[in-house]
């Protein structure tokens, strides 16, 4: 597109001479004054051990809650999407799939290869899935995304490790945010959090509903949380979290080329021998119940000790147009771990840590598939009675030197196996894999920084695909693995005014897991041999005009911008009697570019600007059909007001302002060519907030 180039053009000759403009030692829009306004040192939380974010030896990309609120409110898609490596879709409002530098081929639906932790429990359970979308965006005050595999210290994954937060700011609050707009939308969040004695307590409920885009996508999602944290001794604190999700939407069902241009927001149409979606009645219904707490002990200065324990409790409903899924699964976790570090105040310059720690899972699922009789269950076709078990020990050092040197070594072992206790009896029990990583980060020169990673990725298979939507069994499969090896730089210009992240990687994955479609619909997997991923990472910020500067017009100006280059290629790759090696992988677009605008104006009011340009997707194996490449632009204009009983913030949001025809989460490998599952055109949301 002639627009799109055109941007491009002038974001990538404004950056150029931005960056050749300030690498002057002598940078005249900063004074002496300016100079000791030093931006705050960007932390990251989720080793054991906060680190700062420049010496980290890994790629991580982390979103705070300023930032989650400049997106959209109904979900987390568009801030996850910001961070280079990341994509994540919503085939329809609800039905979330997350990949991180991963092939969405392995997930028609949720969260494979990716290991999620939710305020330091882990979300993802010991049969691989993660129920993501039980979660609304608005409950979250920060994200944190570690980018390739990372098994040293959480355990099985190929992809990379999420954490997200829901209490990183521990002052006393309330806070009421309401919101609607197109499609029948309406959502309201409330936050209460309270300092009392020893204890800081927090309350959260959130609702949000929507008729959606497309016929049969209405949904509704109601979220509650209960947090305390109780400091009895100076050095020791005791956490509880609890919360309950109900979730229910409705699937629509992919569309083939012809349908989704004739009339996007039909659902899947009924054919001569299968009913369609809203025949079917086809929905997701997900009730979780989910409760943990933590412990941490500092027994000296040196030596400390966290235990976790959580457990959750889901309800899972699904009429397909094949059958009607119930589920009953029972999940229950353990971590802990001890962290000894060098003498804090010696002034040593070597500053070394240890960290050995253990993590367990089991998780039990009841899982019931029966004839669906337009909504309505019928005849039992098949039951199974699973058992998953997954545990890992680790072991990590940390040196640092000088501030300037950080080197990291870790390693884990890795277990994982599972028990049909049904009259099938199939058991199997995964090799034990050692997991290691290792990574290194220097700085040459305080505004410039190497790194270096090296690590193994592995990822067994989840238990939605050992067994499947086609009710069978396929205890054929094996574990995904490979060598991931990764360099990047970082720099750091006019104290944080100007940030380069950058990295490539190099990952070859043998046995990946890929998905397949059989004639009537049902979803199943194989391994695809070798699958090559080469890849490009970058994200830069400037602030243009920063909050200190004196201008009439402006209070601040902050440009960023995000780039993913994805060549991803399998190596050897046979099926269904075709070869496809030396194809792209389905479902990754070869480039993301992600760009945005935000101003600060006087009167506290702002406007953030957003473009998503994603290239062609290739949506099956054999590369015979893509589906087209797309901008997607999105603006948030709001006024904080700042006066007492009076909103804080009043804000309108657009979204797919240039009205673009895309589909975001297609089903990939679909039989008869039913990829597209059609996003919403021009769209909008008005909301107000008040911190009471």
């Amino acid at each position: 597109m002639k627009f799109l180039y055109n941007l491009h053009l002038i974001l990538s000759l404004l950056f150029t001479c931005v960056c050749l403009h300030v690498f002057p030692d002598e940078n005249p829009y900063l004074t002496r004054e300016d100079s000791v306004l030093r931006l705050k040192e960007v932390q990251v939380m989720g080793y054991i051990q906060p680190q700062i974010k420049w010496q980290t030896p890994t790629s991580v990309s982390l979103l705070d809650a300023k930032e989650l609120e400049l997106q959209s409110v109904t979900s987390m898609v568009s801030a996850m999407n910001t961070a280079p490596g990341v994509r994540m879709e919503e085939r329809s409002p609800g039905s979330y799939r997350l990949s991180i530098r991963g092939s969405l081929v392995r997930s028609p639906y949720g969260v494979r290869n990716v290991k999620i932790y939710y305020n330091d429990f882990a979300l993802t359970d010991a049969g691989g899935n993660t129920y993501l979308n039980v979660l609304n965006v608005n409950d979250l005050q920060g994200i944190e995304i570690l980018k390739g595999p990372d098994g040293s210290l959480f355990g099985a994954n190929s992809g990379g490790v999420v954490f997200l937060e829901s209490n990183t700011d521990t002052n006393q609050a309330l806070q009421i945010n309401a919101y609607g707009g197109s499609y029948g939308l309406f959502g309201n969040s409330i936050y209460l959090a309270r300092n009392s004695g020893n204890h800081f307590w927090t309350v959260r409920q959130s609702y949000q509903r929507a008729d959606g885009y497309r016929d049969n996508t209405n949904n509704y999602r109601l979220f509650f949380q209960a947090s305390d944290r109780w400091q009895y001794t100076q050095n020791n604190f005791l956490e509880a979290y609890a919360f309950y999700s109900d979730l229910d939407y409705r699937t629509p069902g992919g569309l083939t080329e012809e349908q989704y241009n004739e009339d996007r927001t039909q659902s899947r149409p009924a054919t001569k021998t299968m009913p369609g979606s809203r025949e079917q009645k086809t929905r997701i219904s997900t009730r979780m119940y989910f409760g943990g707490i933590r412990h941490k002990a500092d027994f000296t200065p040196n030596l400390s000790h966290t235990v976790s324990l959580w457990g959750n409790h889901v309800d899972f409903v699904y009429p397909f147009i094949t059958n009607y899924e119930i589920r009953n699964e029972d999940n229950w976790g353990f971590r802990t771990y001890f962290t000894l570090e060098g003498n804090k105040t010696s002034s040593s310059d070597w500053k070394p840590s240890l960290n050995l720690g253990f993590e367990w899972q089991r998780l039990v699922t009841d899982a019931y598939n029966y004839d669906n009789h337009g909504g309505v269950k019928g005849d039992i076709q098949a039951y199974n009675d699973i058992v998953n078990l997954q545990y890992f020990g680790f072991l990590r050092g940390r040196l640092e030197w000088k501030r300037r040197l950080t080197i990291e070594a870790a390693v884990s072992l890795n277990h994982n196996s599972y028990h049909f206790r049904d009259t099938t009896n199939i058991k199997n029990s995964f090799p034990n894999i050692w997991m290691p990583h290792l990574a290194v980060n220097y700085k040459l020169s305080d505004p410039l920084s190497l790194r270096f990673t090296f690590s193994k990725g592995y990822s067994n298979p989840t238990t939605a695909e050992i067994r499947p939507s086609d009710n069978r069994v396929h205890d054929n499969l094996y574990a995904e693995q490979g060598w991931n090896t990764e360099a990047g730089v970082r720099l750091n210009l006019m104290n944080g005014r100007l940030t380069l992240d950058a990295s490539c990687f190099h990952y070859l994955l043998n046995d990946g897991i890929v998905s397949q479609v059989d004639s009537t619909g049902n979803t199943f997997f194989i391994n695809a041999g070798k699958i090559k991923q080469l890849g490009i990472e970058a994200n830069g910020s400037w602030i243009i005009i920063p909050p200190d500067k004196k201008n009439s017009f402006f209070k601040r100006v902050q440009f960023n911008s995000s780039y993913t280059y994805s060549y991803f290629k399998y190596d050897k790759y046979q099926a269904k009697g075709e070869d496809h090696s030396g194809n792209r992988v389905a479902g990754i677009p070869r480039t993301v570019w992600v760009n945005s605008l935000y101003f600060d104006f006087p009167s506290n009011i702002y406007l953030f600007v957003q473009n998503n340009y994603t290239s062609r997707i290739p949506l099956n194996d054999a590369n015979s059909s893509y589906a087209d490449s797309y901008n997607l632009m999105s603006a948030k204009l709001g006024i904080n007001l700042n006066k007492k009983y009076l909103p804080q913030n009043i804000y309108f949001f657009a979204d797919n302002i240039l009205n673009e025809k895309y589909s975001l989460g297609n089903d990939l490998n679909a039989v008869g060519g039913r990829y597209y599952n059609a996003a919403p055109m021009f769209n909008f949301q008005i909301g107000v907030s008040w911190n009471l």
